[in-house]
């Protein structure tokens, strides 16, 4: 007699009826701590959707953003702004970060998490 199967555990289960809804062809992005989602990305394009471009922060193999996670996030804010229907040719976005310091004036009070938050940001221009 064969050996009963272990029951899936929740994660398991989960990334399963994630991996499910996804498509071939679409574009597919996870952040570094979502190991469920990565997980699900990858058993869908192993499994049915070997066409999916994955986007997974944190893997050499499916991160092809030279410019780091800025690159990442504007890749993100563009696709949204298309998927409503402004043409691509009318969108800019730029990113500051690391480069245009903000003026100590719009820093003054905050704690040094909030300072690095408030420094993150991304600038879209639709002309």
């Amino acid at each position: 007699m064969a050996p009963a199967a272990e029951e899936p555990t929740r994660a398991e289960v989960m990334a399963v009826a994630i991996a499910r809804r996804l498509r071939d062809g679409e574009t597919i992005a996870v952040g570094s701590v979502s190991p469920i989602p990565a997980g699900a990305c990858l058993l869908a394009k192993r499994l049915h959707a070997p066409g999916a471009r994955l986007i997974l922060l944190g893997s050499r193999a499916h991160f092809p953003f030279n410019g780091g996670v800025q690159e990442f996030y504007n890749y993100a804010v563009r696709g949204r702004l298309e998927s409503v229907g402004v043409a691509p040719g009318r969108i800019r976005v730029e990113g500051y970060a690391d480069t245009v310091p903000l003026p100590e004036s719009e820093l003054e009070g905050l704690s040094p998490d909030q300072r690095l938050a408030r420094h993150r940001r991304v600038i879209v221009r639709i002309y």
